[in-house]
């Protein structure tokens, strides 16, 4: 209640404006922003079973002396598990490769990583086999159904490509182009596209959550009858899924260093590293 008083003991003095300015530049302190010094090593990758795991490190830019970020080509990278350790090679521009140790379905791993005094770890677990076919409704339209079998609850991509070909003289198939990647279109709510809306159609891929078994019908945009397809499922875990599919970051087209502030799993760094169990499926 002292308000109202107050306000009228302002009210008669002779220079309210000017008393009251003075009381405001009393309180006001100087406030400093000042950026950290600090950059941080980010490790990008997808290690896939019964393929080539390539991992990507990089040193972040620091913001104070406006540096862009650089590749690692001098550190130490291993993966194990209980009973296998393996070592990565520097192949290029930052880039580690592994082409010795197949990776086990359900197995635990865990990433080391030693640059200079800097220790660098993350730990993932292999999604377990799982079975999935596509099926072509009616070979003069691009309509499919995308069917998933897994004995768990897992989180799954699927990426489609396409290539045209002409009939030759001899009824053979001339390709007129290599593998591109093709749009999609699905109203199927067992997608995480079509239930968050956040993603406009056609879509690049379908992110489809922890699921055991799904029926997804999907179409291809294609304009040619003679066209080659096939579809790329990957069985990843949460954590990338989550991670690397930000809707927010495909929507605007971000780019790999722009996504390093999502939450990964690299402990002393930035950044995420993954798994998958990956198939490729061909369709006529």
């Amino acid at each position: 209640m002292w308000a109202i008083p107050m306000f009228f003991k302002i009210q008669n003095l002779r220079y309210p404006i000017m008393i009251f300015s003075f009381m405001l530049l009393g309180c006001e302190k100087e406030t400093k922003i000042t950026l950290t010094d600090q950059t941080k090593i980010a490790v990008n990758g997808l290690l896939i079973v019964n393929g080539k795991s390539i991992l990507h490190l990089s040193r972040t830019g620091n913001l104070n002396q406006q540096t862009k970020p650089q590749a690692i080509q001098q550190a130490s990278v291993s993966l194990k598990n209980e009973s296998k350790t393996i070592v990565y090679q520097h192949e290029q521009n930052g880039y580690w490769v592994n082409d010795k140790m197949a990776l086990e379905y359900g197995m635990n791993y865990t990433l080391n990583i030693s640059v200079a005094s800097e220790k660098i770890q993350a730990k993932v677990q292999v999604p377990f086999s799982y079975n999935t076919q596509i099926t072509r409704k009616n070979t003069k339209t691009s309509d499919m159904t995308l069917t998933i079998k897994s004995p768990k609850p897992q989180c799954f991509i699927l990426k489609m490509m396409l290539r045209n070909y002409t009939i030759g003289a001899n009824k053979e198939r001339i390709y007129s182009d290599d593998w591109q990647e093709a749009t999609i279109a699905t109203k199927s709510m067992q997608t995480d596209n079509v239930k968050y809306r956040e993603l406009q159609i056609p879509y690049s891929k379908l992110f489809i959550p922890k699921t055991s078994e799904a029926s997804i019908d999907f179409q291809i945009s294609a304009d040619n009858n003679n066209t080659e397809y096939k579809g790329i499922v990957q069985a990843v875990d949460p954590t990338f899924y989550q991670y690397y599919y930000n809707y927010t970051n495909i929507k605007q087209g971000n780019s790999e260093e722009e996504v390093l502030t999502n939450k990964g799993n690299i402990t002393g760094g930035v950044g995420i590293l993954g798994t998958a169990v990956e198939r490729i499926v061909y369709i006529d």
